[in-house]
């Protein structure tokens, strides 16, 4: 039964705190400080006249009366999230990180409106990690560094093929101009983001001694091609939306497929207008390929 009077971040705190075994990262997810999270079990394990966990030096450990409680309250939590959700106005804000995503929402978002002009939507063009902690935004796109899985919550929106491309001024440099083997591309000089770049090691197995110049977005390798410091790794499909690219994709002999994944973070439970977007999203890239 809900209760009116109920505190319900002290039930929040206890559900995120028993799936993280871990106060800091809990404290992490629901934006708050970690003394406040301790506080909030504490207040509940008085109200409820049991230990909810036991620390340890990894974290804490659910008593074993917290394992019978869990499945209710957890079932309550998401329950109340429905119910918070139907007096939600229908605004969704997000952030595309400065990267090949950014170029794929903007072309989503005739269709978007097209079939959803009730809902209102915010873009931030750079990310801000801290505010999908704090739940000011509904989802994150693309980010441009790794999203931390136990905080998280995940979901591939697709993948894009990796492409060596370069200006021809590094064309005729190197002389590129035929078809060149995998073994020597990669002792010449390579602008990655490094995520991408230990990608295509791990996939075709090779090692290289050069050290790449590692990018902090796919916007940046974009930059630093075209102003033809060194050839770039970069997503297949991105060469074809850049207005007047001056970038070439090289003929590499034996590269196989290097998918590239463009994912989506977010803190909580998707909205109904967040769904409509993701789901759209992807049926959009797929449309198009």
């Amino acid at each position: 039964m809900l209760l009116g009077n109920t505190n319900w971040n002290l039930y929040r705190a206890f559900v995120t705190a028993y799936e993280t075994q871990n106060l800091h990262k809990t404290a992490e997810i629901l934006g708050v400080s970690r003394s406040a999270v301790q506080q909030n079990i504490k207040e509940l394990s008085n109200q409820l006249g049991f230990s909810l966990f036991m620390s340890h030096s990894k974290g804490v450990e659910p008593t074993d009366k917290a394992r019978e409680i869990y499945p209710q309250i957890k079932n309550a939590i998401e329950s109340l999230i429905a119910v918070e959700q139907l007096k939600e106005t229908d605004t969704l804000k997000i952030a595309v990180g400065a990267s090949s995503a950014e170029l794929f929402v903007k072309l989503y978002l005739k269709e978007f409106y097209t079939k959803n002009p009730e809902i209102q939507l915010e873009i931030n063009k750079r990310e801000s990690i801290d505010l999908l902690k704090q739940k000011q935004l509904d989802f994150i796109i693309d980010p441009d560094h790794d999203i931390d899985k136990t905080i998280f919550k995940t979901t591939d929106l697709f993948s894009l093929s990796g492409a060596f491309v370069a200006t021809k001024e590094i064309i005729s440099k190197y002389n590129l101009n035929n078809s060149i083997q995998i073994e020597d591309l990669i002792k010449l000089p390579i602008i990655s983001r490094k995520g991408a770049w230990d990608e295509f090691l791990r996939i075709t197995g090779l090692k290289s001694d050069v050290s790449i110049i590692q990018s902090a977005s796919t916007d940046m390798t974009v930059s630093m091609a075209q102003d033809s410091i060194a050839i770039a790794l970069m997503p297949r499909e991105l060469i074809k939306l850049l207005p007047n690219s001056n970038l070439v994709e090289l003929d590499v002999s034996n590269l196989p497929d290097l998918p590239l994944k463009i994912l989506c973070g977010y803190t909580k439970t998707l909205s109904k207008p967040a769904k409509a977007f993701v789901n759209g999203l992807i049926s959009f890239f797929q449309s198009r390929q």
